[in-house]
């Protein structure tokens, strides 16, 4: 395993850790069993400068020298030794965030994949000609473009997939030359600390990763408004998101935030498929992502068979120990993000919607919840509820659906279950900003496909190979062949 060190974590700038010194401590909590597995030393907004000098002092001293097929390796070694120790990590995720081992070990694979796509794309930044012949007076000129890395990015993430996500970012960003400044949540700090570890074993030079651990808006501003930051990744709430773009001003910004994933089934959908999508769309992680299932709309001709055969699916959910291989839902990051979760719920069912199975808690453990009958006027359907609760409601004709979802910004992502192709296909066309899936879960997704980058959701997609290409600049070299 990977040494992390005792339950104590602190910020790592050059491959040093942040003594005590009097910073402030925070504690890291087991969502299930309220245990504390960690004492965090919080980094000062000064220390977030300083990370972010170092990175840059590293950068242009040693980083950005690193031929790609080492960077690859490393990229590859990485890879290796996070397969090599995916049983332990498994168990780390689940113990810091409450997930089901099912989910963390699918968590694992799918970062395995990452890391692994970005070794190859390491080395297929090209470089290509350019005919300057077909202008007059260049003829015995020959020019050549290239992608050269940026420098220094700052990367903010949540809690919600501390390994995945997170390597979405850091992966390419390795992969392209660049040195990573990285702000995790400190709900999943040690699982960040044992991913440094991770690539100081395979080799990843001094100062090329450097993690700061901390909280706070100050914090956050000291890292991304530092004149060394080359890009900015911020993944995260709505209000917290546009502070800093606000913040950033005029360097290139990824924000990704709050997002509302919506399902419209069709009468003829095979419903039992649209039932299963809508159980893993919206109940995995215990419905703490960005992109969960959480608002379903349904044809009236089919929304009460609809609701049996979901209500009956849910109630099949276990819950309990996230360690416990048959758990399906685990707790909620927090104690206090499950009451307000069931907060939202009484005062949907206080405004007349119907509660329909769940709606019941203990501690940070909230049962499965589905509500029927919701209106646009209720949190559960108007706000992100990050909790697992989805809110099925009927229309009746096509029009009717699609007017309201698009009226009310509520379709950056979409669903759509029908048999009928054209149909599918023209919904599409109206539904979902982002991206639209048919017939299976929304958000199922693979690392070769473009995803994100539309609208307020960001500036850039984060498929692989182009996240590479984004974190590099294009560089023309232009030589003289003719001896003057």
């Amino acid at each position: 395993m990977a040494e992390t060190g005792n339950n104590r974590l602190s910020s790592i700038i050059n491959g040093m850790e942040l003594p005590e010194d009097g910073r402030s401590k925070l504690m890291g909590v087991n969502p299930f069993t309220h245990e504390i597995i960690s004492k965090i030393i919080c980094a000062t907004p000064e220390d977030a400068r300083n990370a972010v000098a170092g990175a840059h002092r590293a950068y242009s001293m040693n980083i950005k020298k690193v031929p790609a097929h080492l960077r690859a390796e490393i990229l590859k070694k990485t890879a290796e030794y996070l397969q090599a120790e995916s049983d332990e990590f498994i168990h780390l995720l689940s113990n810091e965030t409450g997930k089901t081992v099912k989910e963390s070990r699918q968590e694992v694979e799918r970062a395995i994949q990452v890391l692994l796509f970005s070794s190859t794309g390491a080395q297929s930044i090209y470089r290509e000609l350019i005919p300057l012949g077909s202008s007059g007076g260049a003829e015995s000129r020959l020019g050549m473009s290239k992608r050269v890395s940026i420098g220094t990015v700052v990367i903010v993430m949540p809690f919600n997939l501390p390994l995945n996500l997170v390597l979405y970012h850091i992966a390419p960003a390795i992969a392209a030359g660049n040195t990573v400044v990285f702000r995790p949540s400190l709900k999943t700090a040690r699982s960040s600390i044992y991913l440094y570890r991770l690539f100081e074993k395979a080799g990843l030079p001094k100062g090329a990763f450097t993690i700061v651990l901390g909280v706070g808006e100050d914090l956050t501003q000291a890292l991304v408004t530092h004149p060394k930051v080359k890009k900015v990744f911020f993944t995260g709430k709505d209000e917290t998101g546009w502070k800093v773009k606000e913040m950033v001003k005029r360097k290139k910004l990824k924000l990704e935030t709050e997002s509302k994933v919506v399902n419209v089934i069709f009468d003829d959908a095979d419903l039992d498929t649209a039932v299963n999508a809508v159980v893993i769309g919206g109940f995995r992680f215990a419905g703490q992502s960005f992109v969960s299932t959480q608002r379903v709309y349904v044809q009236e001709i089919v929304y009460m068979e609809f609701l049996d055969k979901l209500s009956s699916k849910v109630k099949t959910l276990k819950i309990g120990d996230p360690l416990d291989e048959l758990t399906d839902i685990g707790p909620m990051i927090t104690k206090e993000s499950a009451e307000k979760a069931m907060a939202w719920v009484r005062e949907a069912i206080e405004q007349g919607a119907t509660l329909l199975t769940g709606g019941n808690r203990r501690e940070a453990v909230m049962e499965p919840t589905l509500i029927s009958h919701a209106t646009i006027r209720m949190k559960v359907v108007s706000k992100q509820m990050l909790a697992p609760v989805v809110s099925v409601m009927p229309f009746d004709k096509e029009e009717q659906a699609l007017t309201g979802i698009t009226e009310l910004n509520l379709d950056r992502y979409a669903a759509v279950f029908t048999a009928d192709i054209r149909k599918a296909v023209r919904v599409a066309d109206v539904l979902g900003r982002e991206a639209v899936w048919i017939n299976e879960v929304a958000v199922n997704r693979y690392d070769q496909m473009p995803y994100g980058g539309v609208n307020n959701s960001g500036m850039r997609r984060k498929e692989t190979y182009r996240a590479i290409e984004d974190m590099t600049e294009l560089k023309l070299v232009s030589m003289q062949l003719k001896q003057q």
